[in-house]
């Protein structure tokens, strides 16, 4: 069975963890859970069963320990998706989920997607809100002719 630690507790980390445990708990199981709120992790981790052991409230302390999951998803606030998945790659990960955006920089992106090629990492660049509910129910309403053109 393969690991999965997230980093970033909020809607999306928590979404992320939900569709594993639903539908893929067979194949995968939640591994570790890193946040910098104490009340993420206590609210959180219990339904998902993470020990205190393997609750981290800073991403140092998270990656001091090596590379303890077969893959990673990065779900923080977009400022801190840079420096976060530098430090993921450089720590060994090679499976990383990272949520959008990649940086607020070109060159931040650059570095990113060669520091992946070069590590061999599979870095995906997750877009799931092009597809939610609410981005649906407004095209269909601009189709629907209800507000005009």
């Amino acid at each position: 069975m393969k690991t999965v630690s997230v980093i970033g507790l909020g809607n999306r980390g928590t979404e992320y963890m939900g569709f594993l445990k639903s539908f893929h708990s067979k194949k995968v199981s939640l591994h570790s859970l890193c946040d910098i709120r104490q009340q993420a992790l206590d609210d959180i981790a219990p339904k998902f069963g993470i020990p205190k052991e393997r609750q981290y409230l800073s991403t140092k302390e998270f990656f001091a320990k090596g590379v303890i999951s077969d893959a990673l998803i990065i779900s923080t606030q977009d400022a801190s998706h840079y420096e976060i998945t530098k430090d993921a790659l450089n720590t060994g990960y090679h499976f990383i989920l990272l949520e959008k955006p990649v940086s607020g920089t070109k060159e931040e992106y650059l570095e990113l997607r060669d520091l992946a090629e070069e590590k061999k990492a599979t870095l995906i660049i997750c877009h799931v809100l092009r597809y939610s509910n609410y981005y649906s129910k407004i095209k269909e309403i601009i189709q629907s002719g209800q507000i005009g053109d």
